[in-house]
């Protein structure tokens, strides 16, 4: 009875000490966690920090997370509370019907909850006109809107019921969808394109535990591109072959991100997923179009097979922000380069949208591109600009707006003095008639 006890002593400490064998000597080879992480650093030393705390609580977050097999228990601890009360430790994720994975502002959007209103919409849609034929007319660039498709309308039967309580309004999706094909712009809405495809293709076209279309998805979808920018130019362009499909039983990188970044011990399980072999023909000394992409993170699964070898710029605005040419790595501002030279430089200009880009179709440039191609309309617009902000009444109602629209008080009144612009134009040209 003593040995047993000894014993069961000595395994005790030896677990207890386990953790920081691992973390001294590395004798287990861990994987690391996955998902974005700011590591704790060392904090210094003085005499403030250490009576308010911030040098003990620094400290201890820093060997928290180099703790030997944390990995392990973080992931023991997530797989718990997943399998037996649906619970994602991942950030603003939610756990659907029968496993589906959706990050909540998919159900907010489908659900209308972000809904920037059909007078906003309907002035985006008018200057998106203005702009396409603009671009058009005087500079032979295409101009193309892209609605990606999204898993709210894609797996709407898998939201949970207690999200499904809220009527459903208008959404940005929907509204823009039915302006911009109403008021002619180059639309290629994968949304609806994926809905009626849904039922009528073996493997999923967006993913149980991605938050993008998948892989075999953005592969019809590149496809279905290619074709519509040679119906719509007159110089030819490569065109795609699929020479066959691979299958797996579960989803590759990235058609799991959302799974990944929850560090689970055991995969979740899903459909059979298709990822197709495929190879582009050129013609004899075609040359590659130049290419200016703006929109989200739909673009990075295109970027390296499909983008690389179709165009002959890649050139990324993301979110019309951030300037990315030809990698991930390689980056500044929109607001750091001659916008006017960039724009011009281009043969087509693509505008990638999830959701109805929250609302701001086109993310700012819309409005940015407006005002540099057209010398004659930025004087008037400063103008105009000004004119509101003297007006306090005007300034008001700007104010509101911008709130609501989640926008910039100067965004706003850049918006207002365009539409105003327009409207007058349009005024003028009736009163002629």
């Amino acid at each position: 009875m003593y040995l047993i006890k000894k014993s069961l002593f000595f395994l005790i400490i030896l677990l207890l000490a386990l953790p920081a064998i691992q973390e001294r000597f590395h004798l287990i080879k861990s994987t690391p966690l996955k998902g974005y992480f700011v590591p704790s650093k060392q904090a210094g030393f003085s005499i403030s920090s250490w009576f308010v705390g911030d040098y003990q609580d620094s400290w201890s977050a820093y060997f928290r997370e180099k703790t030997g097999f944390r990995g392990s228990f973080v992931r023991l601890y997530n797989q718990v509370d997943y399998s037996l009360f649906s619970v994602p430790h991942a950030r603003k994720i939610i756990v659907g019907k029968n496993g589906y994975l959706y990050s909540d502002e998919y159900i907010s959007a489908y659900l209308g909850a972000d809904f920037t209103g059909k007078q906003f919409c309907d002035e985006k849609v008018m200057l998106l006109k203005k702009l396409q034929d603009l671009l058009w007319s005087e500079k032979k660039i295409l101009l193309v809107v892209i609605l990606t498709p999204d898993k709210g309308n894609y797996y709407s039967e898998y939201i949970p019921d207690r999200f499904m309580k809220r009527k459903k309004e208008p959404s940005n999706y929907s509204y823009y969808a039915a302006r911009c094909a109403e008021a002619g712009i180059n639309l290629i809405d994968f949304n609806s394109y994926f809905k009626r495809l849904k039922n009528t293709h073996r493997f999923p076209l967006y993913p149980k535990t991605g938050i993008h279309w998948t892989t075999y998805g953005a592969v019809l979808a590149a496809d279905s591109l290619l074709k519509y920018l040679r119906s719509k130019l007159s110089g030819p362009l490569p065109s795609m072959v699929i020479d066959g499909i691979d299958t797996s039983a579960f989803a590759r990188n990235p058609d799991n991100d959302i799974e990944q970044t929850m560090n689970l011990i055991w995969r979740i399980p899903t459909p059979v997923y298709a990822y197709p072999k495929y190879h582009f023909i050129f013609g004899t000394n075609q040359k590659k179009p130049a290419a200016l992409f703006i929109g989200d993170s739909f673009y990075w699964n295109w970027y390296p097979w499909f983008i690389s070898n179709i165009f002959s710029n890649q050139e990324f605005w993301y979110y019309n922000q951030d300037v990315f040419r030809e990698s991930k790595t390689k980056q500044t501002q929109v607001s750091q380069i001659d916008v006017t030279e960039a724009i011009n430089r281009q043969k087509i200009i693509i505008l990638m949208q999830v959701n109805g880009a929250k609302g701001n179709i086109g993310y700012g440039f819309i409005d940015l591109a407006l005002s540099v191609l057209d010398p004659a309309k930025s004087d008037e617009l400063r103008k105009m600009g000004n004119a509101i902000r003297n007006n306090p009444n005007w300034m008001k109602l700007i104010r509101q707006k911008a709130a609501k629209n989640h926008l910039s008080v100067d965004e706003q009144v850049k918006l207002d003095a365009l539409y105003m612009l327009d409207f007058q134009k349009m005024e003028n040209q009736q009163t002629q008639k």
